[in-house]
């Protein structure tokens, strides 16, 4: 027995009829539920821009998506629109930061609150500002004083600060580098946390650590960098730059002064702007620019590594324009002398988007490691083996360099900068070579 196609039209199934008065009931729950809905949807939105958690969120998701899009393009953002965005992050982050200030000091009783009013990390007090490209410090207002030329925050003039460790907060990053008076001390510890008596920090009265700059040196640095540079958990003559103009001395036989401009949390753009704000005052012969690897935020971030280009650049040509050396220094990574070592972001992004030639860039790599290794021979033969890189102050569960790592740096910069600074002084006092057959 054969298939028939059924031809024509489909006749519509049947459906049952509903009464005037269900289908009014209906609308009505429909337009209700909907109100509902929209009115819980308003109330969320309240609670989340109520927040400084939820006004951050409203302004980075949108940003995120457009960045995954644009990273997929190809494509990149307009400066303007970047330098928009990251200055109402900066915004909300700070207004978020104190927030939670405020919430720490609810959550702890009288004693920690004290503590907190006599460094001056209170809600009140608290200099809460923006470094490490993206994030938010909150720092004692009687050590640091906030800048709104480009650099965000400085170090106070003629000031002594002490470091205490051991101790965090919850949801603020707070960088406990505290006056070094008695009270500050015992409340400091009395709270948890641990002095260090070898951190011991002095600035000048130019707000930099280390003794008052020497103009009429003959030969005069300028280190621009981050809390490696400041020097963290070392005394101020053991810190990098201090250490720098030690060994120029050597080197050159001659008078040297080093400043050094280094500040917990800068990045490139507060270096450039630190150069723009002492250049003309201390006239330096030679600029070092040492990077670490937080200097960049996310390094898997394509316009992270374009607005580090850009602020690169614009240190590099503010040299160039004035006719003086510069040295661009990567700080070796402890993970990368300890264990396996892989440089393919960092720092070889850094040599990738550095306008420089080779005699302007040091990679310290390979001396770090060969200062390890002597390091370590050393302390075995003593019986005493070593756990961690005696370069940095794990001893402190810290990552930043330790004397012995301050000083190596140093001895590495140094010797560059004075084969730099004596070929050109060689350039400068050779004769003008004239054509064959010239006469005078």
């Amino acid at each position: 027995m054969g298939f028939r196609w059924q031809t024509g039209r489909r006749r519509s199934p049947l459906r049952q009829g509903v009464l005037p008065f269900l289908q009014r009931s209906q609308r009505l729950e429909r337009v209700f539920k909907l109100a509902i809905i929209g009115f819980t949807l308003l109330v969320i939105l309240g609670m989340i821009l109520g927040t400084g958690t939820g006004r951050r969120l409203v302004v980075e998701t949108p940003s995120g998506v457009r960045d995954a899009f644009a990273n997929l393009l190809g494509t990149s953002l307009e400066p303007e629109e970047y330098s928009g965005r990251r200055q109402e992050q900066r915004r909300l982050g700070i207004e978020l930061t104190r927030e939670n200030l405020v919430k720490v000091e609810n959550d702890h009783d009288a004693t920690f609150r004290e503590f907190l009013r006599v460094t001056r990390l209170d809600h009140d007090s608290a200099l809460i500002r923006w470094g490490n490209f993206d994030w938010t410090l909150a720092l004692s207002s009687a050590v640091f004083e906030a800048d709104d030329s480009g650099r965000s925050y400085r170090l106070r003039p003629n000031t002594r600060s002490v470091w205490l460790i051991n101790l965090s907060v919850h949801n603020v990053l707070a960088m406990f580098e505290i006056p070094d008076t008695p009270e500050a001390r015992r409340l400091g510890e009395s709270v948890g946390g641990r002095i260090v008596p070898e951190s011991v920090q002095n600035t000048n009265s130019w707000g930099c650590r280390g003794p008052e700059p020497d103009l009429s040196a003959p030969v005069r640095v300028m280190v621009l960098g981050d809390s490696n540079m400041q020097g963290l958990l070392v005394a101020d003559d053991q810190t990098p730059s201090s250490r720098l103009e030690v060994r120029l001395r050597e080197e050159m036989d001659s008078p040297v002064s080093v400043l050094n401009t280094g500040h917990l949390g800068y990045s490139p753009e507060q270096y450039y702007y630190t150069l723009r704000a002492y250049f003309d005052r201390w006239h330096p012969h030679y600029v070092v620019i040492n990077l670490c690897a937080n200097d960049f935020g996310d390094m898997n971030v394509a316009a992270n590594w374009e607005e580090t280009d850009y602020w690169l650049d614009a240190i590099t040509q503010f040299c160039r324009t004035r006719e003086v050396d510069f040295l661009v220094v990567p700080l070796p990574r402890e993970d990368n002398l300890i264990g396996s070592r892989n440089q393919l972001v960092y720092p070889a992004k850094v040599t990738a988007i550095l306008d420089a030639s080779a005699k302007n860039y040091l990679d310290p790599i390979e001396e770090f490691a060969t200062e390890e290794i002597e390091q370590r021979l050393a302390a075995q033969r003593k019986g005493r083996p070593l756990s961690s890189s005696p370069l940095f102050n794990r001893r402190y569960n810290d990552n930043h360099m330790s004397a012995i790592g301050c000083d190596l740096w140093a001895r590495i910069v140094a010797r560059r900068i004075r084969l730099i600074l004596a070929q050109k002084a060689v350039r400068e006092s050779a004769p003008v070579a004239r054509p064959s057959g010239a006469t005078r």
